[in-house]
């Protein structure tokens, strides 16, 4: 009896090896992303997250 599953062929570079893009495809993921997030990165941080922030830095100087 044949099994009615099917079994998809995944590219060499899927496959654990390091993909390369060309650069104009990196620049333009990269372009999307900025444009995506660059609402958020305008926004002050909540005041608890400054609070941590400024209780890290602190801890940094003392090491």
């Amino acid at each position: 009896m044949e099994s009615d599953s099917v079994q998809m062929k995944t590219p060499e570079n899927e496959r654990g090896g390091k993909r390369e893009l060309p650069a104009s495809v990196e620049q333009q993921i990269n372009e999307n992303l900025r444009l995506l997030y660059q609402q958020h990165l305008q926004q002050d941080l909540p005041d608890r997250l400054k609070d941590l922030v400024a209780r890290l830095r602190a801890g940094e100087d003392d090491g």
